[in-house]
Protein backbone atom coordinates (compact mmCIF):
# COMPACT_ATOMS: atom_id res chain seq x y z
CA UNK A 1 0.00 0.00 0.00
CA UNK A 2 1.58 3.35 -0.96
CA UNK A 3 1.99 6.10 1.60
CA UNK A 4 -0.81 8.65 1.78
CA UNK A 5 -0.33 12.40 1.99
CA UNK A 6 -3.26 14.09 3.71
CA UNK A 7 -4.09 17.78 4.10
CA UNK A 8 -5.46 19.31 7.29
CA UNK A 9 -9.06 19.13 6.02
CA UNK A 10 -8.80 15.30 6.23
CA UNK A 11 -8.52 15.53 10.04
CA UNK A 12 -12.07 14.93 11.29
CA UNK A 13 -11.39 15.02 15.01
CA UNK A 14 -9.27 13.84 17.89
CA UNK A 15 -10.35 11.01 20.15
CA UNK A 16 -9.94 11.32 23.94
CA UNK A 17 -6.67 9.35 24.06
CA UNK A 18 -3.27 11.04 23.67
CA UNK A 19 0.18 10.25 25.00
CA UNK A 20 3.71 11.54 25.15
CA UNK A 21 5.55 8.46 23.95
CA UNK A 22 9.26 8.29 24.56
CA UNK A 23 11.40 11.38 24.24
CA UNK A 24 9.81 13.99 22.06
CA UNK A 25 6.87 12.16 20.47
CA UNK A 26 3.25 13.17 20.96
CA UNK A 27 0.63 10.64 19.81
CA UNK A 28 -3.10 11.18 19.30
CA UNK A 29 -5.91 8.88 18.27
CA UNK A 30 -7.86 10.61 15.51
CA UNK A 31 -10.52 10.10 12.88
CA UNK A 32 -8.97 10.78 9.48
CA UNK A 33 -10.81 11.03 6.19
CA UNK A 34 -8.62 8.72 4.16
CA UNK A 35 -10.15 8.91 0.67
CA UNK A 36 -12.79 6.23 0.43
CA UNK A 37 -12.30 4.99 3.97
CA UNK A 38 -12.59 7.27 7.04
CA UNK A 39 -10.49 5.52 9.69
CA UNK A 40 -9.38 5.76 13.29
CA UNK A 41 -5.62 6.26 13.18
CA UNK A 42 -2.73 6.97 15.47
CA UNK A 43 -1.05 10.25 14.55
CA UNK A 44 2.45 10.81 15.90
CA UNK A 45 4.27 14.14 16.07
CA UNK A 46 7.96 14.63 16.83
CA UNK A 47 9.77 17.64 18.24
CA UNK A 48 11.52 19.92 15.77
CA UNK A 49 14.95 18.72 16.85
CA UNK A 50 14.10 15.23 15.55
CA UNK A 51 13.57 15.84 11.82
CA UNK A 52 14.54 12.31 10.82
CA UNK A 53 11.93 10.68 13.05
CA UNK A 54 9.03 11.17 10.61
CA UNK A 55 11.25 10.05 7.73
CA UNK A 56 12.18 6.94 9.73
CA UNK A 57 8.46 6.12 10.14
CA UNK A 58 7.97 6.32 6.35
CA UNK A 59 11.06 4.26 5.52
CA UNK A 60 10.21 1.65 8.16
CA UNK A 61 6.68 1.24 6.81
CA UNK A 62 7.90 0.84 3.23
CA UNK A 63 10.73 -1.56 4.13
CA UNK A 64 8.52 -3.71 6.36
CA UNK A 65 5.99 -4.01 3.56
CA UNK A 66 8.70 -4.77 0.97
CA UNK A 67 10.06 -7.59 3.14
CA UNK A 68 6.61 -9.12 3.56
CA UNK A 69 5.85 -8.03 7.12
CA UNK A 70 2.27 -7.16 7.94
CA UNK A 71 1.82 -3.39 7.98
CA UNK A 72 -1.21 -1.20 8.71
CA UNK A 73 -3.54 -0.78 5.77
CA UNK A 74 -3.04 3.00 5.81
CA UNK A 75 0.08 4.94 6.65
CA UNK A 76 1.43 8.30 5.65
CA UNK A 77 1.84 11.94 6.48
CA UNK A 78 -0.73 14.52 7.51
CA UNK A 79 -0.34 18.27 7.84
CA UNK A 80 -2.17 19.89 10.77
CA UNK A 81 -2.17 23.08 12.80
CA UNK A 82 -1.80 23.24 16.58
CA UNK A 83 -5.36 24.54 16.86
CA UNK A 84 -6.65 21.20 15.54
CA UNK A 85 -5.01 19.30 18.42
CA UNK A 86 -6.36 19.19 21.97
CA UNK A 87 -3.92 19.51 24.88
CA UNK A 88 -0.86 19.43 22.65
CA UNK A 89 2.57 19.99 24.17
CA UNK A 90 4.15 23.44 24.04
CA UNK A 91 6.73 22.31 21.49
CA UNK A 92 4.08 21.78 18.78
CA UNK A 93 4.40 24.92 16.59
CA UNK A 94 1.47 27.28 16.05
CA UNK A 95 2.06 26.98 12.31
CA UNK A 96 1.64 23.82 10.28
CA UNK A 97 3.10 20.60 11.63
CA UNK A 98 3.53 17.27 9.83
CA UNK A 99 2.74 14.02 11.61
CA UNK A 100 2.99 10.34 10.77
CA UNK A 101 -0.28 8.39 10.84
CA UNK A 102 -1.10 4.71 10.68
CA UNK A 103 -4.28 2.68 11.00
CA UNK A 104 -5.13 -0.87 12.01
CA UNK A 105 -2.94 -1.28 15.05
CA UNK A 106 -4.02 -4.90 15.45
CA UNK A 107 -0.75 -5.91 13.79
CA UNK A 108 1.96 -7.16 16.14
CA UNK A 109 5.01 -5.01 16.62
CA UNK A 110 7.93 -5.97 14.39
CA UNK A 111 9.90 -6.34 17.65
CA UNK A 112 7.62 -9.29 18.52
CA UNK A 113 7.67 -10.75 15.01
CA UNK A 114 11.45 -11.02 14.81
CA UNK A 115 11.83 -11.97 18.47
CA UNK A 116 13.53 -8.85 19.83
CA UNK A 117 11.05 -8.73 22.72
CA UNK A 118 8.75 -11.35 24.21
CA UNK A 119 4.97 -11.09 24.61
CA UNK A 120 5.40 -9.42 28.01
CA UNK A 121 7.51 -6.65 26.46
CA UNK A 122 10.84 -7.87 27.86
CA UNK A 123 14.00 -7.95 25.77
CA UNK A 124 14.45 -11.49 24.47
CA UNK A 125 17.37 -13.30 26.15
CA UNK A 126 19.14 -13.93 22.87
CA UNK A 127 19.21 -10.20 22.02
CA UNK A 128 22.76 -9.09 21.31
CA UNK A 129 23.76 -5.47 20.90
Amino acid sequence: MPLSLLSKDRFLGQQPTASNEGCGAYTVLALLDIPGAPSICYVKFYQGDQPRAVLNECVGYLLAEAFGFSVPKYGGLIELTKSQLKNSPEWIPETDVVGWFSSDTSHPSIKHVVGWIDSAGRVAPEEVY
